[in-house]
């Protein structure tokens, strides 16, 4: 899950996009998100992954 955590920061901050920002978009807590990022949650299922990581996909800075 680091690895995930990582990337999900990387691309968070490039997209220039807050917790708070990705975590509206992706229709999930910041907390979740917070803890997503620390690595926290050991066991985060595909369907919770996959919408937050949906925004970082399409932001504007990736397009």
């Amino acid at each position: 899950m680091d690895n995930i955590s990582k990337n999900i920061i990387k691309y968070r901050k490039l997209a220039k996009l807050s917790q708070e920002k990705l975590a509206e978009r992706s229709e999930i807590s910041v907390g979740y998100l917070s803890k997503l990022e620390r690595s926290i949650i050991e066991n985060v299922s595909v369907t919770v992954l996959l919408p937050a990581l949906g925004p970082l996909i399409y932001s504007d800075y990736l397009m």
